[in-house]
């Protein structure tokens, strides 16, 4: 949908102002995103989680976040949007 698509846009766009690129760091940007769309967990965490892993089953989001590091977790994300 549209909302998620631009919640997903605005995630990226936050992870990559991230100074400091940790779990703590990442999950407290995408958990403001939630709230400020109005959107339950599961509504962004499994485009999120598919896009960064290709699977619908994985660690938390922020564990993925962690161990991927800034780098790949734009990079996925930018791909998986642009699809």
């Amino acid at each position: 949908t549209e909302t998620i698509n631009l919640a997903l846009n605005t995630l990226l766009e936050r992870l990559n102002n991230i100074s400091e690129f940790n779990e703590a760091n990442a999950e407290k940007e995408f958990k403001s995103i939630l709230q400020e769309a109005n959107l339950k967990m599961p509504q962004l965490a499994h485009p999120v989680r598919f896009a960064l892993t290709g699977s619908l089953a994985s660690l938390p989001i922020s564990a993925i976040f962690g161990i991927l590091g800034k780098v790949r977790t734009i990079y996925r994300l930018k791909k998986a949007i642009a699809l």
